[in-house]
């Protein structure tokens, strides 16, 4: 399973289960995780991915010979206390 942008550049690469039936998959909207330099310090930014833009989103899953796409929009939400 893979999500692409609008333009179709590859975001993230995802594991879909491999049993039996029906596998769920999770997306915490977050790209790929940044390569970082080796070196003896720790980079901060090497820890967590980037979250996405919001936008529209081509989700594709591949099975076998067979491939499904799905739009998917991603819009934040934001809560008004």
């Amino acid at each position: 399973m893979e999500v692409f942008d609008e333009t179709g550049k590859s975001i993230v690469k995802l594991s879909p289960g491999k049993s039996k039936g029906m596998n769920f998959v999770t997306w915490n909207y977050r790209m790929s995780q940044p390569k970082v330099a080796k070196g003896k310090t720790l980079a901060r930014g090497g820890l967590t991915s980037p979250r996405v833009k919001e936008g529209r989103y081509n989700i594709v899953i591949n099975k076998g010979r067979d491939s499904f796409l799905n739009l998917y929009m991603f819009q934040m939400i934001l809560a008004q206390i």
